[in-house]
């Protein structure tokens, strides 16, 4: 068991918190209880960051980055031409989103170009 003197849930910040863990995950969350003997404490919890990277990207340059050069490569060379590949790309297709109103402030408001 977990218990912590605060802990973020869905609905905000809640004080003394325990946690029972069931089979590795999260069973149930008991709000305002205080720990109980070998409770493993902490002073706050917060929910693990989801992992939601995408390599997707990497279609869109498929082939592209995979031709030898004149020079001697490596890893490195590679990646950084991948980089300015990628950089080409993305500046072509959004450099006009700021222009275009796609950014705007909470307000719906486009935020001005600096």
């Amino acid at each position: 068991m977990i218990h912590a003197r605060q802990a973020l849930l869905p609905e905000g910040w809640r004080r003394d918190v325990r946690v029972p863990p069931d089979a590795g995950r999260i069973a149930r969350v008991e709000v305002g209880v205080t720990p109980c003997p070998g409770d493993m404490r902490a002073d706050c919890l917060v929910p693990r960051m989801p992992n939601v990277h995408s390599h997707a990207f990497q279609r869109g340059f498929s082939g592209l980055t995979e031709t030898r050069g004149a020079g001697r490569e490596s890893f490195w060379t590679w990646r950084e031409m991948t980089y300015q590949l990628c950089a080409d790309r993305l500046t072509r297709r959004y450099a006009g989103a700021g222009r275009n109103g796609l950014y705007r402030d909470a307000g719906g408001r486009v935020y001005p170009r600096g």
